[in-house]
């Protein structure tokens, strides 16, 4: 059975679990801001130190300018790569170099880049740097397929003469200091501006050993970040299956909520018998069939036990509806093998067993109905012709005996016999039922005043005891069901005499009236046959008068009930309805 599940709105664990999300993802993105961070304070600290050892030769070589200046420039050209090479050595500088405005290399710490071919000329954007800010930093190819970080600016002009290329245009290359120039003087002093060329002083920094706290740093904040964004995913993931599981298990409880209030409101019994043969669970139709607690009960010790176990002759095969009346009900028993259990159902059919033998006495009275519709007309007036004869005797032969007698009795039976033709066409065609409010007491009343030499002769006592003042019901119908009743109580009573009392109480939708006596009553065969037209104890009775009552009652939309215990008396019960129903009018 499909049940929909509503949607409830996000919870506070749903909230964190995507603050959490967003806090991991703000927490990355900082993370690798201040990786950035640290990269660009990296680079500017080995800028500082590249500037820094930059100044630092070019003050040491100003110092041994001088002696440089004495040199021939091959020597001279000499102690500068060597003084180059000496500050490499110690590992904190990869290359010094000397560039000229083109970006080829002049002089450089490595002897074998020295001739222009081992170390790769600046590239152009750090030309155009150089030539606009004097100063450039950056990373630049080095020997053996690394990188380094280097920094090159404009070499103090007293020091470009003993670099070849490093004068001004129109000077050789690779000269000493011709006569009259003394150290530190600029080759091409006097000259134009225009003319001269710039040489660069370049640096080259390991970026091994400047960027291995970066690059564990970098690892860390990786991981870091790695971490936090995979348990924020886990997160999300554990809180999308929890959303789900509590999903299915409000689904579930749902769909056992609905299931229990489905098993509780039907009104077939059910029971769960589990293999041991104890009642496991029974809902509140079983306990109101049964009228006794069955939860922990041994099935086997119930009512109901003994129709599943020992069907008898006659009874459906195993599987099918059983029946089985118990305490005045008739009930539809039904058993089923289900997971290791056993369901049983069970159905209160009493009421629709009544309905049935309604509909069995109606159809029975709509044949003798149709019988009587078929005869009636042809023995009323045959019937006619013999009482008025058997008056004419009765009249012609009074004072003489038996002869008298027997044209009297004959007058009787004529009339008797016209009754029931009469009580047969009522039965083949009642007329329409016009219910009006009626007052009780006073047809009480008239009931006394008509019946009252039947109630003489049989020495009994009419008594009332109207709890409800009025019915609705058809005045005339109600008065012939009562006088039908009364007269079947009066019959009833034994021959010193006896009571018989209408009473009236009111019921739910609607008022009941009941003729009830303290006669022999009924065994429980009659009782059950006492609405057959035509059956009677009586010698003298038809058998007509509780048919032609059902008819009433039934008419007027209501229900008729039979109370008797033999020697108990009998009571007849007509319920009639606050509202007549449709159709009946």
């Amino acid at each position: 059975m499909d049940v929909s599940s509503q949607r409830s709105p996000v919870s506070l664990l749903a909230l964190a679990a995507l603050a959490l999300v967003i806090l991991g993802a703000a927490l990355s993105a900082l993370t690798w801001r201040n990786l950035v961070e640290q990269r660009r304070l990296i680079d500017q600290h080995v800028l500082f130190a590249a500037r820094a050892i930059l100044h630092g030769v070019e003050a040491n070589l100003t110092r041994v300018m001088p002696m440089l200046g004495r040199m021939q420039p091959e020597e001279a050209r000499q102690r500068l790569q060597e003084a180059f090479h000496e500050v490499t050595a110690s590992g904190d500088v990869l290359f010094l170099g000397v560039y000229d405005s083109q970006g080829q290399l002049l002089l450089s710490s490595q002897p074998d880049a020295s001739d222009g071919h081992g170390q790769p000329p600046l590239d152009p954007m750090a030309l155009e740097d150089l030539a606009v800010t004097g100063e450039w930093f950056g990373s630049l190819p080095f020997a053996g397929g690394t990188t380094m970080l280097g920094y090159a600016s404009v070499m103090r002009p007293g020091m470009a003469q003993f670099c070849p290329g490093g004068r001004g245009s129109g000077q050789g290359s690779g000269q000493g200091p011709g006569p009259g120039q003394g150290p530190g003087r600029v080759p091409g002093q006097g000259m134009s501006p225009g003319r001269q060329s710039p040489v660069y002083f370049l640096v080259g920094m390991s970026l091994d050993e400047h960027y291995q706290q970066y690059r564990q740093f970098r690892s860390q904040a990786v991981a870091q970040t790695g971490f936090v964004l995979g348990a924020a995913a886990l997160v999300w993931l554990l809180l999308v299956a929890y959303m789900r599981r509590r999903t299915q298990g409000r689904r579930l409880v749902r769909l056992e909520s609905f299931h229990s209030k489905l098993l509780d409101s039907i009104p077939e019994g059910i029971m769960a018998v589990d293999a041991s043969g104890m009642v496991t669970a029974a809902n509140p139709a079983a306990k109101n069939i049964l009228g006794e607690d069955l939860a922990g009960r041994s099935f086997d010790s119930l009512p109901v036990a003994a129709c599943l176990r020992e069907p008898g002759e006659g009874c459906a095969p195993a599987g099918e509806w059983r029946q089985q009346d118990l305490d005045g009900r008739h009930l539809e028993i039904l058993s089923r093998s289900l997971d290791g259990e056993t369901l049983v159902i069970l159905r209160d059919r009493t009421h629709l067993r009544s309905l049935e033998n309604d509909l069995e006495q109606s159809r029975q009275l709509a044949t003798v109905g149709r019988l009587a519709a078929g005869v009636a007309h042809e023995i009323r007036n045959p019937l006619s012709a013999l009482r008025g004869f058997a008056q004419l005797f009765a009249s012609k032969l009074k004072g003489r005996e038996p002869e008298e007698s027997y044209a009297r009795t004959m007058v009787q039976e004529a009339d008797r016999l016209g009754r029931v033709v009469t009580d047969l066409l009522y039965l083949a065609k009642p007329r329409p039922m016009e219910p009006a409010p009626v007052e009780l007491a006073a047809l009480c009343g008239e009931l006394e005043s008509l019946l009252r030499f039947d109630l003489e002769r049989r020495s009994a006592t009419f008594a009332t005891a109207l709890e409800a003042p009025e019915a609705l019901a058809d005045p005339d119908a109600l008065k012939q069901a009562l006088i039908n009743l009364v007269l079947n109580a009066l019959a009833a009573l034994p021959a010193g005499g006896g009571s018989v009392t209408v009473r009236s109480r009111a019921r739910p939708g609607g008022t009941a009236v009941s003729v009830e006596d303290n006669g022999h009553g009924m065994s429980e065969e009659e009782r059950a046959r006492a609405l057959e037209p035509f059956f009677t104890t009586r010698r003298d009775g038809s058998g007509l008068g509780l048919a032609i009552v059902q008819s009433i009652v039934r008419h007027h939309g209501g229900e008729l009930e039979i109370e008797s215990d033999p020697g108990r008396g009998t009571r007849v019960t007509m319920f009639f309805r606050s509202a007549a129903p449709p159709g009946n009018g």
